[in-house]
């Protein structure tokens, strides 16, 4: 699936301001990697397609696009430790599409986006959860036995310790992108989205934790329509109300 040019790096360091500067919110952490060199990615690329040789027909040029610009990063947020009692619960009221926590020290923005030796150069045997026929997945109308579906799945934003975002290899479109939930086990409740268009979920809501789960977890989401942005859907339903205008909100606090 082709699509419009993405500025990796650009879309990463606007999220990292848009919390550094916002009036409720604390950057907890971030750290961003060094891009892979030319000459390191052609290395990386052979020893992916002499591993998993299916790989070669697979258009993953936003995915090269990234990793050339960062191999991987994480960066997590959280409501600001400054906030006193009355501030915070006002703004509990004023933002309805948001479960605030009780503690206030939970992370409720995380990206962590792998290094591509982590996500694509790496044993899966963490998928092989039954070897026999009995077990079986269905995505986009195929069935797969066994293991065989978890052998395809590239976990690459490991945002929670249950679930993440994770590569289909399933044909070459290879750059689908499912959500895993309970453990990273459950592969069949997740809408389909593409890498770039998920770069762009990603800028618009900043990496919101709860933002995944209401857009992507569904069951049988495979069988639904595609979830593609020709833009970052900022202003949309998709961006978190935490993040419309700032000031507007805070003169109404």
């Amino acid at each position: 699936m082709k699509d419009t040019e993405l500025d990796y790096t650009g879309v990463f360091q606007k999220i990292i301001k848009d919390i550094e500067n916002h009036p409720y919110l604390e950057l907890d952490f971030h750290q961003v990697n060094q891009g892979i060199s030319a000459k390191y990615l052609t290395k990386i690329k052979e020893k992916l397609f002499q591993d998993l040789p299916y790989f070669e027909s697979i258009d993953m040029k936003s995915i090269f696009q990234f990793y050339s610009e960062m191999n991987g990063l994480t960066l997590s947020w959280k409501i600001s430790s400054d906030l006193d009692d009355k501030t915070y619960n006002s703004l509990k009221e004023k933002i309805t599409d948001l479960t605030f926590p009780e503690d206030r020290n939970e992370i409720l923005g995380k990206i962590n986006i792998l290094p591509f030796e982590e996500v694509f150069l790496c044993d899966h045997d963490f998928f092989k959860i039954s070897s026999s026929g009995d077990h079986f997945t269905e995505f986009d109308d195929f069935v797969y036995e066994g293991n065989s579906f978890g052998e395809i799945l590239f976990l690459f934003d490991v945002f929670s310790d249950t679930e993440c975002m994770s590569f289909v290899a399933d044909n070459d479109d290879g750059h689908k992108v499912i959500l895993l939930q309970e453990d990273y086990k459950l592969w069949n409740h997740s809408k389909v989205s593409y890498f770039h268009s998920y770069m762009k979920f990603l800028a618009a809501t900043r990496g919101l934790i709860e933002s995944r789960i209401k857009t992507f977890s569904e069951y049988r989401g495979d069988k639904t329509e595609d979830i593609l942005w020709a833009k970052i859907p900022y202003g949309t339903t998709i961006e978190p109300d935490l993040f419309k205008i700032p000031d507007i909100i805070s003169s109404s606090l």
